[in-house]
């Protein structure tokens, strides 16, 4: 066997304590930046790129080391003892919902490979995700956001952006996107053409005053009351749903209860049309939560679609 200097011996053991080092240390170079409420406790969820990676959530003196897996883990709150908490490591997805006032601002620009966000029930009032570019999912319902560029996130195909005070929502490069939830904003167009793969549309409680989605052919669900629709356009909407013969039924929710303040409006329309195609015509009214919610009255009106050209 051959002799090993003391010196050789010193280097391997450096060596391999280096190596090691390497394999747990964080990923200073990507991190998510918080703008928060000094003092208060931050809710946070995470999951990583890979089993076992090391994250390190820094906020003022307060310094947590975590471990994390590819799985979402359960919440938990992280004291803060600064104005900004920053999160380092290969995060894939972050959650920070519910932290209310305590969360102001968000920075994930420096995560560019971030798969889901949830940061809804917050105080944001802007969210830039242009350089997320593998987001898949986002939800940031909930929050003051009056701006929501998403024109980069060509892989999303989740998106719950309800309750917020956005005027424009432009989702023609989301090509791949199956659910979007826009409810109780300020929209007064949505232009769904370019969607192909949708599955379930809640946009309820805006402004908009026509709706397409004769190009969602897997539109399986769809929430569309409390928009300020003319008959004429309610028509057209029944005509434009996609034909569900020889499918599961599917569901269109035009109206909220039997107080909804477009009631008359909506049974001046003729429903036949939506459920020639196998759609049941819905109140909303406890619908998410009981499949057996009611059917709307029976409509007076008489329009009849325009068949497509053969």
């Amino acid at each position: 066997m051959k002799k090993m200097y003391p010196q050789t011996a010193i280097f391997l053991i450096a060596l391999m304590l280096l190596g090691n080092s390497i394999t747990t240390a964080q990923n200073m170079d990507r991190y998510i930046s918080l703008t928060i409420k000094k003092g208060a406790d931050i809710r946070l969820a995470l999951s990583a790129d890979a089993n076992g990676t090391p994250i390190k959530i820094v906020s003022g003196s307060n310094v947590f080391n975590v471990t994390v897996g590819t799985a979402w883990s359960t919440y938990r709150n992280f004291p803060s003892d600064a104005s900004t908490m920053i999160i380092y490591g290969d995060l894939k997805s972050l959650g920070c919902a519910e932290n209310q006032s305590n969360l102001i601002g968000l920075d994930i620009s420096k995560n560019t490979q971030l798969e889901s966000l949830s940061c809804d029930q917050n105080q944001l009032t802007s969210l830039d995700v242009s350089k997320n570019i593998w987001l898949v999912g986002l939800v940031c319902a909930k929050n003051q956001l009056t701006g929501l560029d998403v024109s980069q996130n060509r892989r999303l195909e989740l998106l719950n952006c309800s309750d917020n005070q956005l005027t424009n929502l432009d989702v023609s490069q989301n090509k791949r996107l199956e659910l979007l939830h826009c409810t109780n904003n300020q929209l007064k167009t949505l232009d769904l053409s370019q969607n192909p793969y949708l599955e379930g549309l809640a946009c309820d409680k805006n402004r908009l005053t026509s709706l397409n989605v004769s190009q969602n052919k897997e539109l399986r669900w769809l929430y569309a009351y409390g928009n300020p629709f003319t008959t004429k356009a309610i028509d057209e909407l029944f005509c434009s749903l996609p034909d569900k013969t020889d499918q599961a039924q599917a569901k269109i929710c035009i109206l909220n209860d039997s107080s909804d303040k477009n009631y008359k409006t909506v049974l001046a329309a003729n429903k036949q049309n939506a459920i020639n195609k196998n759609w049941l015509v819905k109140y909303a009214e406890n619908s998410k939560a009981n499949s057996n919610s009611k059917d709307i009255p029976n409509t007076t009106g008489t329009y009849e679609c325009l068949k497509a050209a053969q």
